[in-house]
């Protein structure tokens, strides 16, 4: 089984250009959205505290939404 890390869809470097245009994310790049989230943890400590602090996963689940009630 393949994740986004080994599938071609993580894109870590365009992470802040989809965010700042998350209107038009696609599913892979919500996906990618959240595991660059995940794995930021492991390269800075209190890196989800930022993450919730700048309330940044609201728009990616608001995405979210949009996109799998279609």
């Amino acid at each position: 089984i393949c994740g986004p890390c080994c599938d071609g869809t993580y894109y870590p470097k365009q992470s802040l250009e989809i965010l700042n245009d998350i209107g038009k994310a696609d599913i892979s790049e919500i996906s990618s959205l959240m595991m660059s989230a995940n794995r930021s943890r492991r390269f800075g400590d209190g890196a989800w505290v930022s993450i919730l602090e700048k309330d940044q996963l609201k728009p990616i689940f608001t995405r979210l939404r949009e996109l799998v009630s279609v």
